[in-house]
């Protein structure tokens, strides 16, 4: 007795599950499988598997397989957020030192 992978599917043939079964010495399932249960291991590399009744197949719309392989936007960490703050400020720092207090003092540094 061994435990093998099978797929959950729904209505309509997307896959929504994957569950541990316990297959006898002759490759079989010892308890039996509904037909929402598929024994065949879908392809790597669908994003939405579907089964047809004899294959999987990539069940995801273009726009989905789209929206899935562009570059989402990241936010920006704690650190980088310091970082710019700490930019910005010694930005301010050098109008003051060069720009700001010279004109003040009537003239330059």
């Amino acid at each position: 007795m061994s435990y093998r992978q099978v797929y959950e599917i729904d209505d309509e043939g997307f896959k929504v599950d994957t569950i541990p079964v316990v297959f006898n010495t002759d490759g079989n399932p010892v308890e039996e499988l509904g037909e929402r249960f598929i024994v065949s291991e879908p392809p790597h590399g669908l994003i939405k598997a579907r089964w047809t009744g004899v294959e999987w197949i990539e069940g995801a719309t273009q726009e989905e397989i789209e929206d899935i392989v562009k570059p989402h936007p990241v936010e920006p960490t704690e650190m980088e957020l310091l970082e710019e703050k700490v930019r910005l400020q010694e930005q301010v720092i050098e109008e003051l030192m060069f720009d700001i207090i010279p004109n003040l003092m009537g003239g330059s540094l």
